[in-house]
This record gives structure tokens, C-alpha cells and sequence, in this order.
């Protein structure tokens, strides 16, 4: 599992980003990434933190993950009618902002070290 949170995530998030709405392929992108996202725990999330130890990586990853939970937030991935799929989804999602949340504050939004592009969600930059 430690491999798969570390390699397979990044991976999922980017394809996630990149295919359009419409693609027959992303809900099932997105039900591996939430299956995966619910089977992390703290190891995971520390051993991805030490994964992406540099600054920059660790940023883009991070804006990368807002990203595709704003998305999914925004647009509906799965029927209508799969109430308990996005019910479990939305669940999967907070706890993950929880994690996610931690870096984010302790390198990104602490007062010694503010990054603009946190805030203003380019990961481009």
C-alpha cells in the first residue's frame, strides 16, 4: 500500500486534472483515487510528505489535490441516483483536506514563509 499511496497518486490526481468531464474513464479514475485516499492513513501521509520534501513538488501536488476536489466539488463525476457514492466521496474528501491541510500550513501559510500561489490555486507558477 505504502508504494501505491506514493507512486499511484500523483499519477491519479494529474490524470484526473487533465481529462475532460465527459471522458467514460473518469469516474473510474476517480473511484481509484478516493479508494486510495481512503485507505491512507498517517504512515501514508507522512511517507508522501517525505516523498515531496522540496518545496516546489510538494506545492504543486498540493494545488494539484485542491484542484481535483474543487472539481469534483464543482462537477458531478457519478450518476445521479449513486447518492451513497458521492456521500462517501465528500466524506473521503474532508478527511484527506485534513491531511492535506497540514503541510499546507506548517510550509506554505505560516508567516515566515506565506507563498502567494497557494493562495491564489496556480500550480503552474
Amino acid at each position: 500500500m505504502e508504494t501505491v499511496a506514493t507512486s499511484t497518486l500523483e499519477m491519479l490526481v494529474q490524470s484526473v486534472l487533465v481529462l475532460e468531464r465527459t471522458s467514460p474513464i473518469v469516474g473510474n479514475l476517480v473511484t481509484c483515487l478516493i479508494g486510495i485516499l481512503q485507505l491512507m492513513d498517517q504512515f501514508h501521509y507522512n511517507r508522501l510528505w517525505d516523498e515531496f520534501r522540496e518545496s516546489k513538488p510538494l506545492r504543486d501536488l498540493l494545488l494539484r489535490v485542491f484542484l481535483v476536489f474543487r472539481d469534483l466539488i464543482k462537477h458531478d463525476v457519478f450518476p445521479v441516483d449513486w447518492v451513497v457514492m458521492k456521500l462517501l466521496t465528500d466524506s473521503i474528501m474532508l478527511k484527506s483536506l485534513h491531511e492535506f491541510s497540514q503541510p499546507l500550513s506548517l510550509y506554505f501559510l505560516n508567516k515566515y514563509s506565506f507563498d502567494s500561489q497557494v493562495k491564489l490555486g496556480n500550480p503552474n507558477n
